[in-house]
């Protein structure tokens, strides 16, 4: 197969960098150690992905998760009207 013959897709790359990196570094790791996240990328890799495809789709799914999280702390903050320890 000829490199040409893929449909490419320019992505932003817009946003936090800093948060990019920290979720590139959790989607990296996990794919290395994580059960839950190599049977993932070994399905999307199955379904037709490329590996940077199956990675990306990690790194969407890690994000959401981070975002989840986020938003449970802002919510605690709300309710209890003062913010976090750190």
């Amino acid at each position: 197969m000829w490199s040409g013959n893929r449909e490419s897709y320019r992505f932003s790359r817009t946003g936090n960098r800093q948060l990019n990196a920290a979720i590139h570094r959790f989607a990296v790791t996990q794919a290395h150690y994580h059960p839950d996240a190599r049977a993932f990328l070994a399905r999307r890799r199955a379904a037709g992905d490329h590996k940077a495809e199956s990675i990306r789709a990690l790194k969407r799914r890690l994000s959401d998760v981070v975002f989840r999280a986020l938003m449970v702390d802002a919510e605690r903050v709300a309710i209890a009207g003062q913010p976090l320890a750190a």
